[in-house]
């Protein structure tokens, strides 16, 4: 059983109290670059790229070291996926560097039992890089229709990790609840 008695803390060096918080000020990097319903934003491994989902599939790289900004198409999903719906989420595999692999999550339209899905895909050596259309591997498909989440992240455990929705149609009344 613990003691109840809670001895003081008596020898701290901490003085003063925190200041106010400065509120925050948006400032545009890039101002060249546009971008259509941006979804996603995540640095390439070890390389001076960031990558851009657009929510109707088209997914840009762009040189974080560059001074004059230009956006590189590294696949446009609709070439891949008839019909097309939305793109969500992007993730390297840990291992990038050795094995040039890319996860995607995204809809093929509609609220087919398999509309969403994950796959994995090879990216080039190019410089700047691109997705090879032809090495999709679909991975993971769950109900489309809404509520599609498609988040992925990869865990200090190594393993994948994705959100999935419950495939309700995106405007209340949410008739899956």
């Amino acid at each position: 059983e613990a003691d109840a008695t809670r001895v003081p803390w008596l020898t701290s060096n901490v003085q003063g109290r925190p200041g106010q918080i400065e509120p925050y000020q948006i400032q545009s990097v890039s101002p060249e670059l546009t971008f259509a319903n941006p979804v996603e934003l995540v640095a390439m491994p070890e390389s001076e790229w960031m990558w851009m989902v657009e929510l109707r599939g088209a997914i840009y790289a762009f040189s974080n070291k560059q001074r004059d900004q230009v956006k590189h198409e590294v696949i446009h999903l609709k070439s891949v996926a008839h019909p097309f719906s939305s793109a969500y989420g992007l993730a390297f595999h840990p291992d990038f560097i050795v094995n040039r692999q890319v996860f995607l999550c995204y809809v093929v339209g509609g609220a087919e039992p398999d509309g969403t899905r994950v796959s994995r895909f090879e990216v080039s050596d190019a410089n700047p890089p691109r997705i090879v259309p032809e090495s999709e591997e679909i991975l993971i498909t769950w109900k489309g229709g809404g509520h599609n989440a498609g988040c992925l992240r990869f865990g200090p455990d190594g393993y994948l990790y994705i959100a999935t929705g419950d495939a309700s149609g995106p405007n209340p009344p949410d008739i899956l609840n």
